[in-house]
């Protein structure tokens, strides 16, 4: 019988890096790898307006693999309602199992954050997360995939892998991947991290232009160099990993104030319950402190 894994997120979890390594796996022939398609039709149909015939084209471009060993990735996904998205997937391919990569909240808001700013905004880091709850609330709605995945596809046919595996130790997050996947991934395992963050510093000295910007609009904003330069010093700094101590020494006298001192607590009174179902799963034990989990979950 042919074997399907969609992985559907979340965001901000080394997607790029995961995608790279399916492609290069699909070109070696071990299965057949979409993406395209599926980010396409996502571009096209916005989450809150998207409707039921809209998730049957879904279906429909999930279905074109049925009979074949397939991976369909798009992080995307798992920002969608569990219930449009499963019932989509289930139609389209029933046997099809589930992939979500995790982040814990505090460090996914402080990369949502990253793109903020990366992205031309200027709010600071405290009314930034102040804000951030609605979004959690989808992003990390983990007992609504896994409840909506149970009784749609049936038991375990979701499966939570914690990014922060794939940050300590690649080789193992890779062996997770590949004993749902079926293959061996190993072989095509890549060292390159895409999407490196520039240090605080960095991104400080980035928001207070934003917010010139913002109160004197200049025509420089809409030029492509800009867009360009801003995209070679988010990753030239990024990557540059042995001077980020050097960019925080230098910039120290603009008072930098980037990290979040504590996650607020009204945010883990919403994100911690949605992410019950992590709490049980061995491979979550190194890693519970982290998600807030530790401590008995409270009902929302």
């Amino acid at each position: 019988m042919a074997r399907q894994v969609v992985h559907i997120g979340q965001r901000k979890t080394g997607s790029t890096w995961l995608q790279e390594i399916f492609h290069v796996a699909s070109a070696m022939g071990l299965f057949a790898y979409e993406r395209e398609a599926i980010w396409r039709w996502s571009r096209k149909h916005d989450w809150k307006t998207a409707t039921q015939a809209d998730y049957d084209e879904l279906s429909g471009l999930l279905a074109q693999y049925s009979t074949q060993d397939a991976v369909i990735s798009l992080e995307g996904l798992s920002m969608r309602p569990p219930e449009a998205v499963i019932n989509a997937i289930a139609a389209g391919l029933p046997d099809a199992k589930i992939l979500m990569v995790t982040r814990n909240p505090r460090d996914y808001l402080m990369s949502s954050y990253t793109n903020n700013v990366n992205s031309g905004k200027s709010a600071g880091i405290e009314e930034f997360a102040s804000k951030f709850g609605g979004h959690l609330k989808r992003s990390h709605d983990l007992r609504g995939w896994k409840t909506v995945s149970d009784d749609v596809l049936g038991k375990n046919q979701i499966q939570f892998l914690p990014y922060e595996l794939l940050q300590h130790d690649p080789s193992g997050y890779l062996k997770e991947v590949s004993k749902l996947i079926g293959e061996d991934l190993e072989p095509f395992r890549i060292e390159t991290n895409r999407n490196a963050a520039p240090p605080g510093s960095v991104l400080e000295v980035m928001r207070r232009i934003n917010a010139e910007f913002e109160a004197n609009p200049h025509p420089v904003q809409d030029m492509r160099e800009w867009n360009a330069l801003k995209y070679i010093l988010t990753n030239a700094t990024g990557y540059a990993t042995e001077l980020h101590d050097f960019f925080d020494r230098y910039l120290a006298h603009f008072d930098m104030t980037f990290e979040l001192d504590a996650f607020p607590e009204k945010l883990s009174k919403i994100v911690v319950p949605r992410m019950k179902p992590l709490k049980p799963r061995a491979i979550y034990k190194p890693y519970l402190e982290k998600y807030g989990l530790l401590q008995p979950v409270a009902a929302e």
